[in-house]
């Protein structure tokens, strides 16, 4: 029913333009005379002298243009409709139109004018009907709870209501990354031979989430209850009785602690704890983004992609390159100094991609990634930004260009979308299945950056910035949020 409304309005504004571009082209070309209907009494009578309403014709001729042009554009918006900025166009211009026709018109009870005020009125009392208006709203909507920004660039504070009016939230489904752990190695691996600094001493061991990951997590609980009861989702306090929840996890450390948390934050009073399906410190294949299908032919085609789509950005790291090593000093380094660690270059990456295994890179590419990932880890955990930096003052776009290097890493091996649909597959399957499962409110799905990465690529999600950190596509504790909403018996 909103769908329809909304295109009969812009079929309306469509007709108008084509008449007001017409009508005012040939006003303004002298090929017509000015319509007496367009105006009131008054003006005809101003304008008696040929000349004068010759002059007259053609300035209104171009104002008739211009009308059209916005007409235009207002029966786009409305058609278009998916962002509260069309909604305003058309509100607006459909506000102005009506005033202008009462005030060119007053005294002309004919019956062009009446129409045009009614068809007018019409139009406005549909943009003002709640329904019709959150159509508008809704892709903001959805987009809210995972960026705490809407499109318009609102900020949304935990809890605040941020759906529209008359759709009602009836399930979600979260995928999340795992949040801030320590480095994958220890100091006794790549880490403690490629810079003559000390690391972090970090509170966890190697690859398994940290205090202070445990407390930002318990806060993103904190967060998506609040919005769940202002959605009228969940009551306070909930518990469930059921299966209405489902909190699962890869078999890893840092994904099991993550749900926990999250979970605390999100049911603090439910005693729920995250299930995870294979041994523990074990990869779940639904979780482990691995290739699922493998033929020679595909390891060409896929390799071919990967290049043909990230070559360029593979080959313009040099300067990344260049600035993790003066960062860690890695000149002065044991590893270098040794041989066994090689200075960093472009061109030298080697792609592996095998059956039943991840898609796995060497050379630079491999080994600036793990140094960028723990540098980005140490930026989270240390306070002192320059100790951070290993005694450099790094700006904030230094830190975004380290981190570059592991946001490059991820794009080239999980989001070329020959290679994305391969690997999520499992993954895109359990958050279908999720959807699909009857009397499920909330599921926690947590996994990692490649999980997000891959999921958003088999997707087909245009390719993005995040604003506001120095990781740009899948940081730390990130969350990709599912949701269905009901309206008049219909589900979104």
């Amino acid at each position: 029913m909103t769908d329809a409304l909304l295109i009969i309005c812009g079929i309306f504004y469509s007709v108008l333009c084509v008449f007001s571009i017409v009508t005012g082209s040939m006003y303004a070309l002298g090929k017509k005379e000015l319509n007496p209907l367009e105006l009131s009494d008054r003006f005809m009578e101003k304008y008696k002298d040929p000349e004068k309403l010759k002059d007259f014709t053609v300035k209104m001729g171009l104002v008739t243009v211009v009308v059209g042009i916005a007409q235009g554009i207002t029966a786009f918006s409305l058609i278009r409709a998916g962002h509260p900025v069309f909604y305003w166009i058309a509100v607006g211009f459909t506000v102005f139109s009506l005033v202008s026709v009462i005030c060119k018109l007053i005294g002309k009870r004919g019956i062009f004018p009446i129409v045009k005020c009614i068809a007018y009125v019409l139009v406005l009392a549909v943009l003002l009907f709640g329904g019709v208006k959150a159509a508008f709203y809704t892709s903001a909507a959805v987009m809210a709870p995972v960026t705490g920004v809407t499109q318009d660039g609102a900020a949304q504070s935990g809890g605040e209501n941020i759906s529209y009016d008359g759709y009602k939230l009836e399930q979600v489904v979260i995928l999340s990354r795992h949040n801030i752990r320590s480095p994958l190695s220890g100091g006794d691996s790549l880490l403690g031979t490629i810079t003559p600094h000390e690391w972090f001493p970090w509170s966890s061991s190697p690859s398994e989430l940290s205090l202070r990951g445990g407390v930002l997590e318990t806060q993103m609980g904190q967060y998506f209850r609040k919005w769940a009861v202002a959605e009228e989702l969940l009551p306070e306090n909930y518990r469930p009785e059921g299966d209405e929840i489902k909190i699962y996890a890869n078999s890893k450390q840092r994904t099991i602690a993550t749900a926990n948390y999250f979970a605390t934050g999100m049911f603090p009073v439910a005693n729920l704890l995250a299930t995870y399906k294979v041994e523990y410190d074990k990869m779940d294949p639904v979780f482990t983004p691995q290739i699922t299908f493998c033929t020679d032919e595909y390891v060409q085609d896929a390799t071919d992609q990967i290049f043909e789509l990230y070559k360029d950005t593979m080959a313009g790291l040099q300067d990344n390159y260049e600035l993790i090593t003066e960062v860690t000093d890695m000149k002065d380094s044991e590893g270098v100094k040794n041989g066994s660690i090689q200075p960093l270059h472009t061109g030298d990456e080697e792609f592996t991609l095998k059956a039943d295994a991840e898609p796995g890179v060497s050379g630079s590419l491999k080994t600036a990634c793990s140094v960028s990932d723990a540098l980005v880890l140490q930026y989270y955990e240390e306070s002192d930004p320059v100790k951070a930096g290993f005694g450099h003052e790094l700006t904030e776009e230094q830190w975004k260009a380290i981190s570059e290097v592991k946001d490059v890493y991820g794009d080239v091996l999980f989001s070329a979308p020959i290679v994305a649909e391969n690997v999520a597959y499992p993954l895109v399957s359990e958050i279908l299945s999720e959807m699909e499962t009857d009397g499920r409110l909330f599921t926690f799905l947590c996994g990692h950056d490649s999980n997000v990465a891959s999921v958003l690529a088999a997707l087909g999600v245009k390719d993005y910035v995040l604003p506001g950190a120095i990781e740009k596509k899948t940081p730390i504790g990130c969350k990709l949020v599912f949701t269905k909403w009901s309206r008049d018996g219909q589900e979104y």
